[in-house]
């Protein structure tokens, strides 16, 4: 989703530099007119929902797993102030772009990911998982995709992507908007200029690549 999912659509593999202009971020542009909220419905099932005594580091691919190694930290915020256990749901694709074995059908690869991890920020609101850079699928950035819950606050449905991604420098390049403009209209990115990010990446003395991706939570 943001970034990533387009609903009910096998994804496209049209390669080419004139794939930039016509390729879209894809999911939230995809969205139906009449969806308002700021996550899929989807998503709001329990099963996307941390544990209340989820950890707030975890690992989402192990070393075994193929791909360059990738630590994110980040921040759940009101304002500035920290928002202590919130519930974090990441997923992303492997390092060839594939959310599962099967990629006939997308959204339900998306829904069932194999690389995916729960997590609930801790005090200081503090959250961190480690993890591999995912591949990039459908000619859009490579992402990593954030279900965000927590009481007194709207569910979210945000976004990573990388500065440093072939894609993301290609539209920059070319003026091309890194989410299309309908997705501030319509569906999880409505009012929400930050629900896709697209951060600085840089390799630590290990060569782990590092970034940072703090939330701004919506109050309900």
């Amino acid at each position: 989703m943001l970034g990533g999912i387009q609903m009910s659509r096998k994804p496209q593999h049209s390669p080419g530099a004139l794939a930039l202009v016509v390729a879209l971020v894809a999911f939230a542009a995809s969205l139906p007119a009449q969806s308002t909220e700021l996550i899929v419905p989807d998503y709001l099932a329990a099963k996307y929902t941390a544990a209340p005594d989820a950890p707030s580091m975890v690992t989402v691919a192990g070393q075994d797993e193929p791909g360059e190694r990738l630590i994110v930290t980040g921040r759940t915020l009101d304002g500035r102030q920290a928002v202590a256990g919130v519930s974090i749901y990441v997923f992303h694709t492997d390092a060839r772009g594939r959310y599962a074995a099967d990629m006939t059908d997308l959204h339900a690869a998306e829904l069932n990911p194999r690389l995916h991890a729960w997590l609930r920020t801790d005090a200081e609101g503090r959250y961190q998982y480690a993890t591999i850079r995912p591949g990039n699928y459908d000619n859009g950035p490579a992402h990593v995709h954030y279900v965000v819950k927590a009481q007194g606050f709207q569910s979210l449905l945000l976004s990573l992507q990388f500065e440093d991604d072939p894609v993301v420098v290609g539209r920059r390049k070319y003026g091309i908007p890194l989410l299309d403009p309908d997705s501030f209209k319509n569906g999880p990115c409505k009012s929400r200029p930050d629900c896709v990010l697209t951060r600085p990446v840089a390799r630590d003395p290990r060569g782990v690549w590092q970034v940072t991706r703090d939330i701004q939570m919506v109050r309900e």
